[in-house]
């Protein structure tokens, strides 16, 4: 369908969950995620993420799954901090 093309064409990111953001503003998110956890000393937890990008905490998790899978974040205890940069 459109949204598998979309996808495709690198114009759409698909974050799972049924939520789908245009490229740009995921990768806006990328960075004011990426920003605000190399600013804390403690892994950015849902709710912070969720403030931080004025999103529900349904799309807040899709986006961190997301960033996970991308291997730009990891998971630890309640929260996510960036990966290592191999």
């Amino acid at each position: 369908g459109i949204a598998a093309y979309l996808v495709q064409a690198g114009r759409v990111v698909d974050c799972g969950d049924g939520v789908l953001l245009h490229a740009t503003a995921f990768e806006a998110a990328r960075e004011q995620v990426a920003r605000a956890m190399r600013a804390s000393a403690t892994p950015l937890t849902l709710a912070e993420t969720r403030d931080l990008l004025g999103v529900s905490r349904r799309n807040a998790q899709a986006i961190l799954e997301t960033l996970d899978r991308q291997g730009i974040t990891m998971r630890v205890g309640d929260g996510r901090t960036l990966r290592a940069v191999r």
